[in-house]
């Protein structure tokens, strides 16, 4: 028993170690974090201008890019839940943005 219980403490410290070398701080056992950190502070952003704006063109924009990165940072991780909602989210961000920006500027 106590043999399992050393496999797993080894196995949980080593899980959530950072990686000491190549992309430092953004990086635990070599998947990039970057994507992870932009798509959520891009979501907050874009949650509070959607709050405080009168036109929800820039935070639909925000969002969407937003999304976009989800769907990265779920791809890169194998996450295909995640990677379909956020395809879902997007498309619903499309459509803010096409009905808010894209479509009055084409359509006048």
């Amino acid at each position: 028993m106590s043999f399992l219980l050393g496999r797993v403490r080894r196995a949980s410290r080593s899980a959530f170690t950072p990686a000491l070398s190549g992309a430092g701080a953004f990086s635990f056992q070599g998947v990039d974090m970057r994507s992870d950190v932009s798509a959520a502070i891009l979501a907050i952003l874009g949650s509070l201008l959607m709050a405080v704006l009168a036109n929800p063109a820039v935070p639909f924009t925000l969002l969407l890019v937003s999304c976009a990165a989800w769907v990265v940072h779920g791809k890169r991780r194998r996450m295909w839940a995640l990677c379909a909602q956020m395809l879902v989210f997007g498309s619903f961000c499309l459509l803010g943005v096409w009905n808010t920006w894209l479509g009055p500027l084409v359509l006048g």
